[in-house]
C-alpha cells in the first residue's frame, strides 16, 4: 500500500464520517460535506496517482464529485430515514401522499434524474460553483439572521401546501437543483417545511427520506449522462467513481445514528443556527474556489 493511497483511503473514511454525521443531525445526506471534499480530492495531483488515470482530464472532477456524492448519499439517506422513522419523525403524509400525483417524493425525484441525466450537460463547471455556493449562501444567511416562528403543536398540523400546481413545480425545482448540486435537498426542503409549520425535527426526519427519492434518479441519471464521456478514469460508473462510494460508505452509514440522537436532543433554534453556520462555510469554500479557484 503507496502513501497516496494510504492517504486517499483515510482521507475518504474520515469525510465518511462527517457525511454519515451530518445526515443523521441535519437531514441533509451528508452532500454539502461530500462536494467540496471529493472536488479537492478529484482535482489532487494525488488521485490521478492513486487511480493510475493518465488520461483523466481535471475538468471533470467537479460533475464527478457531484455524482459520486448522490451514490453515496443514497446509503446515508435510507440508514438517517430509517434512523429517523423510529423516532416518529418522518412524515409520509408529505412524502408520499393519497393522491400520489400530489406526493413531494415524486415530483423531487423526477426533478432529480432531470437534473442529473441532462442538465448537468449543459451546465459549465464554473456555473455549478456559483449555483452550490450562491444557493447555500442565501439559505445559510437565512437561517442565521432570522429566527423563525417554530411550531409548538403536532406537525400534522402544518400548513404545507396541498395543491398539485404548487407542490409539481416547487418540489421537481427542488430535485433538479439538489441533483445539480449533489446534495440531498435539506437545505431547501427544511427551511420550506419549518415555514409552513413543521416542526424541525420533523422537518429534518422527513427531509433524509426525501434525500432518498433525490439521490437514487440522480444517480441514475449521470450514469446515463457519465456513458461515452473521454476523459474519465476507470472504475467509473457513468460520472460516479465507484471506489469512492465503497470507502465513504464503510464509515458513513455507522456514524448516521449518532447524528440522529443529537438532532432529537438539541433545541429546535439551536439546531437552526448549528445548520445554518455549517452551510454559510460550505458555501464560501465553494465561492471562493469559483472566483479565485
Amino acid at each position: 500500500m503507496t502513501p497516496d493511497f494510504l492517504f486517499f483511503f483515510i482521507f475518504l473514511l474520515a469525510v465518511g464520517v462527517g457525511a454519515g454525521f451530518s445526515a443523521g443531525l441535519l437531514g441533509i445526506g451528508g452532500g454539502a460535506i461530500l462536494v467540496p471534499c471529493l472536488y479537492y480530492l478529484f482535482s489532487s495531483p494525488l488521485f490521478i496517482s492513486v487511480a493510475h488515470a493518465q488520461d483523466y482530464d481535471p475538468a471533470f472532477a467537479l460533475p464527478m464529485a457531484i455524482a459520486t456524492s448522490c451514490a453515496s448519499i443514497v446509503f446515508t439517506a435510507w440508514r438517517s430515514a430509517r434512523q429517523h422513522h423510529k423516532k416518529g419523525a418522518v412524515l409520509m403524509s408529505i412524502v408520499w401522499p393519497s393522491p400520489f400525483y400530489r406526493s413531494w417524493g415524486l415530483w423531487i425525484g423526477i426533478g432529480a434524474l432531470f437534473g442529473g441525466a441532462w442538465v448537468i450537460k449543459i451546465v459549465p463547471v464554473i456555473g455549478l460553483q456559483l449555483l452550490f455556493g450562491g444557493v447555500l449562501l442565501f439559505i445559510a444567511v437565512r437561517l442565521i439572521v432570522k429566527n423563525m416562528r417554530f411550531s409548538s403543536g403536532p406537525s400534522q398540523f402544518a400548513t404545507v401546501p396541498q395543491s398539485f400546481w404548487v407542490i409539481m413545480p416547487v418540489s421537481f425545482g427542488i430535485g433538479s437543483l439538489s441533483a445539480l448540486m449533489g446534495i440531498g435537498g435539506a437545505s431547501f426542503s427544511v427551511p420550506l417545511m419549518v415555514k409552513y409549520g413543521v416542526r424541525i425535527h420533523h422537518a429534518i426526519g422527513t427531509a433524509s427520506l426525501l434525500g432518498l427519492f433525490i439521490s437514487l434518479p440522480a444517480m441514475i441519471g449521470y450514469i446515463i449522462s457519465g456513458q461515452s464521456v473521454v476523459g474519465l478514469p476507470v472504475w467509473t460508473v457513468g460520472y460516479i467513481y465507484a471506489p469512492a462510494v465503497s470507502i465513504i460508505m464503510m464509515t458513513s452509514i455507522f456514524c448516521v445514528p449518532w447524528g440522529v440522537k443529537l438532532a432529537h436532543f438539541c433545541p429546535q433554534r439551536r439546531l437552526q443556527i448549528l445548520f445554518g453556520i455549517f452551510l454559510l462555510c460550505v458555501a464560501l469554500n465553494m465561492l471562493r474556489q469559483a472566483f479565485i479557484g
